[in-house]
This record gives structure tokens, C-alpha cells and sequence, in this order.
């Protein structure tokens, strides 16, 4: 009886080295710092474990992380535990590229979930994998097309992950104890303020119906707006992603996360239910959007906090070291924040991403015909638009976008008329939006 067909896979043995050095670094580094200042274990001491295990999670992560695909179904193993997803429920497969002409991640939908197997995660590429595919399952090349999407029922209730909440509160304790621990990094105490709020925000329930909104905290009294009391519906971007914040015509407010459960569906409810004139800002095209937030941030944020420690050489009248420090960092962060940009020119033919570095350009062209799908998408750390050009994926992501992605969908949605009924035969091929 021959041997049932099996493909296994993983991380490739070279990513799962380079995940370990930042451990192997962390725990010479701790070493050395205990073995220099000999002193007993305090609870000082809580952030430097709290580093090591962050360095840890990604090199455990990689070595837990595996796939294995049989002629029954994938098994899905990570460190949150073991997943099936059955043959029976395949939907079908998705090459999704984030440039023309870049290797393409894998996404394999089935109507319990989905697996992604993104290049450098797996040590198979997405065509030895989809030839496995058509062998064993028995499966055709087409691929998947997502249903489009009508009005949503009304009846709902949002809630927040209780993962991402206990994440972002933690992230916020280790940052205080960090700031209390170690005085030159006092400034990241403004990010355990910012995880403190979000997680007080996410302690909230929000549920709709016919009628209008309800937002149900643990802690607080009920914010309730009727569909025909809410003045308008604002988008905001903040350190946890930002959200909607709906306000009602005598001053009641709620606050949404992005990275509520359900948030796409709860946004093209409140498309469906609300007049356009609610929403802040209307979009037209031909529009520019700015994808540069959260890079300049990750450049202002160490740049900042070296320039408020180099400060106090600056107080106490050293002015040449003062200027050592502080010239150079601040020349590589203007060339940084300035020689290098990204950005989205959308019109009624397409779109061109632009991308520049110093003196070079490079410039990717997304046609309107060749637009198969647009959803939004939800994430704790990136979410946004997400718009599928054939093999490519183009991400709107809420951390770089200088406009709300929700807008833009919106905008597209009614001047791209993709839901029209006299759509010519090549854009009937396109099936749906978030």
C-alpha cells in the first residue's frame, strides 16, 4: 500500500538562526551585567527579563511554528496552539505578491480560516506548493474570488481580543518599570500611558441594531446613539492604530479601535446606515496619499530621546560635545525623514506608487482595470485597505497612510463605480468590497 503523501512545512534553518542571535546577544549582555555588579536579584530587575523574553518569543516562535499538509487537510501548529483546517472546507488559493514581480506569499482560504505561508516563513515556494496542492487535492488552478459584499444585518456586537488588550498592557507595564528603572529612557513612559488608555478603551462593548449604537463599558456608564442622533463619524490615528470616533448631536462620543472584532463590518454598517455627509474628511479624486507616519516615527522616536538626554550637556554649558552628539544623529535623521518617501497617486485610470530614495525613484503602476478586490483589513500592528491588482496586493496600511483607508474605500467605491449595474464585462469580474 503505497505511503499517503505528506509536505511539512516550516522556517527555513537559516531564519531560525538569525531569530536566535538577538537571545544569544540579550543573555551574554545580562550575563555580563550580573556578573559586573554582583548584586542579588531585585525587582529592579523585572525589565531586563522582560527583554529577554521578547528576544526569545521570536526565536521560539519560529522554531514552534510549522504546517503540515496531508491528503485529510493542514495542520497548523504555532504557540498558541495546534489548528485543523479540512479538505473539505478548502475554498481555494490566492498567489499575493507585495511588488510586481516579487516572490509571492501563499494565502489558503478555507470557510473555517486561513493560512498564510509568506516567503522566508516557509522553505518552499508558493508554486511547489500549490503543484502539491493540485496533486493531492485535486484541485484546479482558478483562483479564489471572495463573494461580493451587501448591506450588513444590523444585529451586531463588537468586542476587543482579550490577547491584544493583555498585550498592550503589558507592553505598558514593562515600559513604566523600564522608565523607573533606567532614568534615560524616562520618555517611554509616554508609550505605557498611550497602552494604559488603549487597554481602558478596550474594557468596551459595542453593540448595534435597528435602532442606533450602544457602547457598554465594564467601568463606565452606557454611551447609547440612535442612527438618527449620530452628527458625525471622525477617523483618528493614534499609537494603538486609531479608529472612529462617532459623535452624537448633544455632545455624546464613542471611541473605536481599528482592532475591534468585526471593525470592517461595523464600518460598512455605519456606511449603510449613516448619509455620506456624516463621515470626516470626503475624499475626490485625483488624491495623494502620504505612506511615511510610521517610518518617520520609528526614526523621530530614538532621535528624540537621545536629543533629551544630550540636552542637559547643553544646560550645563558643554557646548562641544554637546555639538558632537547631537550634529551627526541629527543629519542622518533629516536624510532619513526627507531623502526617502513613499507615496500613492490614485486617480480615475489607477494607481502610481512612488517610491524615492534620495535621487531614485521607482515607480509601480496599478491599472483600475485590473483591480480584483478591495476590503479593509484587521490587524493589531498594521491593518488598512487592502486592494488585490492580480498577483498584487496593495496595503493602505492605517500606521502610514496620511489619509483614514475607510475614506478612501469609500471614495473608490462611488467614483471607480465598481457596484454599479452597467459595468462593462471586464469590471464584472470583480467581486467585492469591505
Amino acid at each position: 500500500m503505497p505511503k499517503e503523501a505528506v509536505l511539512k512545512l516550516g522556517y527555513p534553518i537559516k531564519a531560525k538562526v538569525l531569530l536566535c542571535l538577538p537571545l544569544v546577544a540579550c543573555l551574554f549582555a545580562a550575563w555580563r551585567a550580573l556578573a559586573r555588579i554582583e548584586l542579588a536579584f531585585s525587582w529592579w530587575d523585572l525589565p531586563m527579563l522582560a527583554g529577554l523574553a521578547a528576544a526569545a518569543f521570536p526565536a521560539v516562535y519560529a522554531w514552534r511554528s510549522s504546517c503540515v499538509i496531508d491528503a485529510s487537510g493542514i495542520t497548523r501548529r504555532s504557540l498558541w496552539g495546534t489548528r485543523r483546517f479540512r479538505r473539505e472546507d478548502f475554498l481555494g488559493h490566492e498567489r499575493i505578491a507585495p511588488e510586481p514581480g516579487q516572490a509571492p506569499d501563499l494565502l489558503l482560504r478555507f470557510k473555517t480560516g486561513v493560512v498564510f505561508l509568506g516567503v522566508g516563513h516557509v522553505n518552499l515556494g508558493a508554486s511547489e506548493i500549490v503543484g502539491f496542492l493540485q496533486s493531492g487535492w485535486q484541485v484546479s488552478t482558478a483562483a479564489y474570488e471572495p463573494p461580493p459584499l451587501g448591506a450588513v444585518d444590523p444585529v451586531q456586537s463588537f468586542e476587543y481580543e482579550t490577547l491584544h488588550a493583555a498585550v498592550l498592557f503589558a507592553i505598558g507595564v514593562v515600559c513604566f518599570l523600564g522608565a523607573l528603572r533606567f532614568p534615560v529612557f524616562g520618555l517611554v513612559a509616554i508609550v505605557s500611558a498611550f497602552c494604559f488608555r488603549a487597554t481602558w478603551r478596550a474594557m468596551g462593548r459595542l453593540e448595534t441594531d435597528e435602532n442606533g449604537v450602544t457602547y457598554t463599558h465594564r467601568f463606565h456608564s452606557e454611551v447609547k446613539l440612535a442612527w438618527s442622533e449620530i452628527e458625525s463619524v471622525a477617523y483618528w490615528n493614534s499609537f494603538a492604530q486609531g479608529g472612529a470616533r462617532i459623535r452624537g448631536k448633544e455632545g455624546q462620543t464613542i471611541r473605536v479601535y481599528r482592532w475591534i472584532g468585526g471593525y470592517p463590518m461595523l464600518n460598512r454598517l455605519m456606511h449603510d446606515r449613516l448619509a455620506s455627509t456624516v463621515f470626516w474628511p470626503a475624499l475626490q479624486l485625483p488624491m495623494k496619499v502620504d505612506l511615511n507616519r510610521r517610518r518617520r516615527l520609528g526614526v523621530l522616536c530614538p532621535y528624540l530621546l537621545l536629543m533629551a538626554n544630550a540636552i542637559i550637556l547643553l544646560l550645563a554649558g558643554n557646548m562641544v560635545t554637546f555639538a558632537m552628539v547631537s550634529v551627526i544623529p541629527t543629519f542622518v535623521a533629516a536624510a532619513l525623514i526627507f531623502g526617502s518617501s513613499r507615496s500613492l497617486e490614485i486617480t480615475q485610470d489607477g494607481v502610481r506608487d512612488v517610491w524615492r530614495y534620495m535621487w531614485f525613484q521607482k515607480v509601480n503602476l496599478f491599472p483600475r482595470g485590473e483591480l480584483l478586490e478591495a476590503r479593509l483589513g484587521r490587524q493589531l500592528s498594521v491593518g488598512g485597505l487592502w486592494m488585490k491588482f492580480g498577483d498584487t496586493r496593495l496595503e493602505i496600511s492605517n500606521s502610514d497612510a496620511s489619509l483614514p483607508p475607510e475614506q478612501i474605500l469609500t471614495c473608490l467605491r462611488e467614483q471607480w463605480a465598481w457596484e454599479r449595474q452597467d459595468r462593462s464585462p471586464q469590471q464584472d469580474r470583480f467581486r467585492g468590497a469591505a
